[in-house]
């Protein structure tokens, strides 16, 4: 049994049951969900108590998922490292957006620019405005501290899809989160269940119908393309953005992307991708998001910025940041090029747990594709 107790003073009770196998052969966990005294319902004066629940429940739910399935947390991609990671993104830059403290851009060399109204660099994905302009189409008047708890369930949500299919209520009013029955991550669809898991989530929690519906649309916003390239949704750049780029910056895996990989063949064992493009994925999806390079700057520093106010190391970004690798458009077979890279670390005595740097992380990715393509594995 794994209990938490969510922080604020209004939180009755709060227990997340342990993860147990269930007669269709799959896996759920049984939760008692937070409740909030009468006076508070619909309030929202408690969203901070309901973000640290849904945090922690959804890292406990995303680690048994693992476990229960003897997988490492570094042998995935769509779970607590991931979500932290996102979390850290989007906190940056609402940070930025809504502080007090003026801040300029500084380029590559580290010098301010001294063309002030080139761009705002604190803000350079306007969600103040685009909290003003969601305001304004829905009659609320969220204010910028709910949005970033909204934006916090978001994240902690975001992904839940990819292990769970539902969450259900049994006639005793026990709640259940009911998985996926193979133990396989399903990005297929995911949005739109985790959308579906944190409406009822939220609604169990007493939150207000207009932050449930912002929560909804900001979950939604973490599919990969824009519905419409030519106008992104509202908060569409900026959850694209943390989801994808910002997940290059913070997450404390480095060698996450092996995760994704298998998270991808175990999906669907014909898959297949681009080396070249998946394994400079933040250089090459970064200007299809962002086709400001000012706003790219932008976002970078304040990136940067708050890695650093973080203690966290600088390799890995500036790596993925600015560095690019050479490893040829020939798309191979996924499962190919995990059985080559599996193969070449045995040789060399390691695994993901021993791997030193991304300079020799990335040296066995291009030994790996190379054997992949001499064997004729490519398609």
């Amino acid at each position: 049994m794994n209990a938490y107790r969510a922080q604020g003073d209004s939180v009755n009770k709060l227990i997340v049951g342990c993860i147990s196998a269930d007669s269709g052969g799959g896996f759920s966990a049984k939760l008692g969900i937070i409740e909030l005294n009468k006076q508070n319902e619909g309030c929202d004066t408690n969203l901070g108590g309901v973000v640290g629940f849904l945090s922690d429940l959804s890292s406990n739910l995303h680690g048994g998922f693992d476990e229960k399935h003897g997988r490492s947390p570094k042998n995935a991609f769509h779970n607590t490292y991931h979500i932290i990671a996102v979390s850290n993104a989007a906190e940056a830059l609402w940070r930025a957006a809504f502080s007090t403290e003026p801040k300029r851009v500084r380029n590559r060399r580290g010098i301010y620019d001294g063309h002030e109204q080139i761009y705002n660099s604190r803000d350079p994905l306007d969600l103040s405005g685009q909290l003003q302009e969601w305001n304004e189409n829905h009659g609320t008047q969220i204010t910028p501290e709910q949005l970033r708890y909204a934006i916090k369930i978001a994240v902690a949500l975001h992904d839940i899809g990819n292990i769970a299919v539902s969450l259900k209520e049994d006639s005793n009013g026990d709640i259940s989160i009911v998985f996926h029955t193979d133990g396989v991550y399903k990005a297929q669809g995911a949005e739109t269940r985790s959308k579906d898991i944190a409406e009822k989530l939220l609604t169990l929690s007493k939150v207000s119908p207009e932050i449930i519906e912002l929560v909804k649309h900001l979950i939604l916003e973490t599919t990969y393309n824009y519905s419409d390239p030519q106008s992104p949704a509202i908060f569409g750049v900026f959850m694209r953005v943390v989801d994808q780029i910002g997940n290059a910056y913070f997450n404390e895996n480095p060698w996450h992307v092996i995760g994704l990989l298998r998270e991808m063949v175990a999906e669907n064992s014909e898959t297949v991708f681009d080396p070249e493009y998946f394994f400079n994925f933040p250089v090459q999806r970064f200007p299809q998001l962002v086709t400001d390079e000012n706003v790219r700057t932008a976002i970078n520093f304040i990136f940067n910025s708050h890695r650093e106010a973080l203690q966290k190391g600088s390799t890995r970004a500036d790596e993925s940041e600015q560095s690019t690798h050479s490893l040829g458009n020939e798309k191979i077979k996924v499962r190919n090029f995990l059985a080559a890279w599996e193969h070449i670390l045995t040789n060399n005595g390691l695994n993901l747990e021993n791997l030193s740097d991304r300079r020799q992380f990335m040296r066995y990715v291009k030994q790996a594709v190379e054997a992949c393509r001499m064997s004729q594995n490519s398609i």
